[in-house]
């Protein structure tokens, strides 16, 4: 799931780019602050798995 965060705030981030090289400057903040909300999601549900798998791992049984 975390990768589909990822590659959507990678793509918002793109469109944001790409808008405001094209001269759009009313729409690209909205697009680059979707990317980086998103990317953000991504990076914290995927620290919070890697976190989870190492509490597994060092667990005793």
């Amino acid at each position: 799931m975390h990768v589909a965060f990822l590659v959507v705030g990678a793509a918002f981030l793109v469109i944001g780019t790409y808008m405001g090289v094209s001269g759009d400057t009313g729409s690209t903040p909205v697009w680059l602050a979707l990317g980086v909300v998103f990317l953000t999601l991504g990076v914290v549900l995927d620290t919070d798995r890697n976190a989870r798998r190492e509490a597994e791992r060092l667990r005793p049984e």
